[in-house]
């Protein structure tokens, strides 16, 4: 075989990578930096919203890879034990923020339903307890004697901003996560123009 012969056969031999290639040639268990980055930042944001770091770090991956993903992969990528993984897995799971499929734990691809499903399991696990929690001082306060008025004022008004959110939860049900990003995004596209004019 000539030279030409042994060039052109390189480049298009089993082992050559195509230029512009499908993502499946990437090693799952392998993120890029810009996939750490992303994934260490969300592992930062998590505690802020109630998930452990491990959680967050395990949902981010999860957001990214292309499709279902086995556990020992997430493991390997992330350089977690198969304890973290799992428990991190079990605590997505609860929170209804990752399913486990035939093929592996998958996350959905919509933002929007993430955050929404995100908000919705922290509203059930909150705000029966706000709001039991405000009634209490709010009828203790009106009873007492002693609470100053402007106090008894505040109580009454974090109530109704806790029942306002109550009552926007069965509204919520009715929307879907598209129509709910149609709506936020005329809002902020409304609040741009008034502060360009």
């Amino acid at each position: 075989m000539d030279n030409s012969a042994r060039k052109s056969a390189k480049r298009v031999g089993p082992t050559a990578k195509k230029r512009g290639g499908s993502d499946k040639d990437h090693d799952a268990a392998t993120p890029s930096a810009a996939m750490r980055q992303f994934v260490d930042y969300f592992a930062e944001l998590g505690p802020r919203w109630g998930l452990s770091a491990a959680t967050a770090r395990v949902h981010a991956f999860l957001y990214l890879a292309d499709g279902p993903t086995v556990a020992d992969v997430v493991a390997r990528a992330l350089a977690m034990s198969d304890d973290e993984i799992t428990a991190a897995l079990s605590d997505l799971a609860q929170w209804k923020m990752a399913e486990q499929t035939a093929g592996g734990w998958f996350v959905g691809d919509d933002p929007w339903e993430l955050l929404v499903t995100g908000l919705e399991e922290r509203r059930k696990r909150e705000m029966p307890e706000a709001l039991a929690i405000m009634q209490s001082c709010v009828a203790q306060a009106e009873k007492d004697g002693a609470t100053p008025s402007q106090a008894k004022a505040k109580m009454a008004d974090m109530l109704s901003l806790i029942r306002d959110l109550e009552a926007i939860h069965p509204s919520r049900q009715m929307l879907s996560s598209r129509a709910m990003r149609q709506i936020i995004s005329l809002g902020a596209s409304a609040s741009r123009f008034f502060k360009r004019s």
